[in-house]
């Protein structure tokens, strides 16, 4: 069918973009990857030391390694869309337009742990291997336990029926979220890095922030997914994704003393914003074709997509690509 051949060449156009991206000669963090994969042992993230130590063992080269890494978002993006029957292309332009120049092609390690993770929620939450691939997400690198704990937290949350309940939980958890962003400097015994960037004030990503765009990014979605979707997902989805939205605003605040800390830390937490974005686009789908509802959803989807090719520089998609 049509759709299934439009899939694939999406797979193949995917694979073309890491395969460019593995074997480009320069970008952010290639050096340093290179430098690791010869000294894994130097990784902090015990699952992330062990693929390079395999890759190693075999004599993969660095670009094919990278290539094997990155092509596991293929399979996270197959499996959530089937889950939740939503879009493989608008998920795809998402990725394509806004994340995969800025993790996939740059941050290994976190969207590694990210892809893995979606995987794992894409399976049966009760099942064994779910929660074995939570493990592994967590170890290929540790601030995937942000995320781990904003769905949990947000879950737990979503299954109380009175809406008191839910906004005293809801408190309590945004408290401890600003005890801990306060008392970060207390959590270094956790990962030496923390006190790395603490101490790098020189460099931007040690200052405190200086643009709030990202918390309108995110008001944004969290606004359209509450007003347009309906039953495209459960009570309790739509509920704990919403959270998972409000508590990555609130540790991007929590956390805007240091830049890396706030940007990092509410990126990973809020990585399930696309997913949202895809059920938001399913739903306006679902509307009558010439309703109000839906004349509003496309001009709402129509701006999403500006504010991505907005920021879409070609050049800098594949970092430098040179063979």
């Amino acid at each position: 069918s049509s759709l299934r051949l439009l899939n694939s060449f999406l797979y193949l156009l995917a694979l073309t973009i890491f395969i460019g991206g593995a074997f480009r000669t320069s970008g952010p963090d290639l050096l340093t990857y290179k430098e690791l994969y010869e000294s894994p042992e130097r990784i902090p993230d015990i699952f992330f030391s062990f693929l390079f130590f395999f890759f190693n063992e075999i004599n993969l080269p660095f670009p094919l390694a990278l290539c094997l890494i990155m092509s596991i978002t293929i399979i996270a993006l197959k499996r959530i869309t089937s889950a939740y029957k939503i879009s493989f292309l608008f998920i795809f332009c998402v990725y394509f337009l806004y994340l995969i120049p800025i993790r996939e092609l740059a941050q290994f390690r976190i969207g590694l742990a990210i892809s893995i993770f979606i995987i794992a929620f894409s399976l049966n939450q009760k099942s064994f291997s779910s929660w074995i691939l939570y493990c592994i997400a967590i170890l290929c690198h540790y601030t995937v336990i942000v995320l781990m704990l904003n769905l949990v937290g947000s879950y737990f949350i979503a299954s109380f029926r009175s809406r008191i309940s839910r906004i005293l939980i809801f408190c309590l958890a945004a408290t401890l979220i600003f005890a801990v962003g306060m008392n970060i400097q207390k959590m270094a015994f956790i990962d030496p890095r923390i006190n790395i960037y603490l101490t790098a004030f020189a460099h931007d990503d040690g200052r405190p922030i200086q643009s709030f765009s990202i918390i309108v990014y995110y008001i944004a979605i969290i606004l359209s997914f509450h007003f347009f979707v309906k039953d495209e997902v459960s009570v309790r989805d739509k509920r704990a994704f919403l959270y998972m939205l409000l508590f990555s605003n609130l540790v991007f605040f929590a956390f805007s003393f240091v830049a890396i800390f706030a940007y990092r830390l509410a990126h990973v937490s809020a990585a399930f914003h696309p997913i949202m974005l895809a059920l938001i686009f399913k739903a306006i789908k679902n509307k009558p074709r010439f309703g109000k509802e839906r004349l509003i959803g496309s001009l709402v989807i129509a701006l999403f997509m500006l504010i991505y090719l907005s920021k879409l520089n070609v050049g800098s998609i594949i970092y430098d690509i040179g063979f």
